[in-house]
């Protein structure tokens, strides 16, 4: 595989898979808040969208981490059971 096939797919993956949009939502709306913030606009609504984005992105990162321990038990268990 070369590098720009992994850029392919990469991008392939985070424009059409479930986790993938979630991710670039979630750091989407962290852009957003830390450019608010960085403007001064401290509100309760920045902080809200702010915990939002954390909980959209801590979801993306268990099913991520979910995904990755379930592909590294089937390459463990394929092999030990040859």
């Amino acid at each position: 595989m070369t590098a720009r096939d992994a850029v392919q797919r990469a991008g392939w993956w985070l424009t059409r898979t479930f986790v993938g949009r979630l991710l670039l939502l979630a750091l989407a709306i962290k852009v957003v808040v830390w450019t608010a913030r960085a403007s001064g606009a401290a509100s309760t609504l920045v902080s809200t969208v702010n915990a939002v984005s954390s909980a959209l992105l801590l979801v993306a990162l268990v099913l991520i981490g979910y995904r990755l321990y379930v592909h590294a038990k089937r390459l463990v268990l394929w092999r030990d059971s040859r």
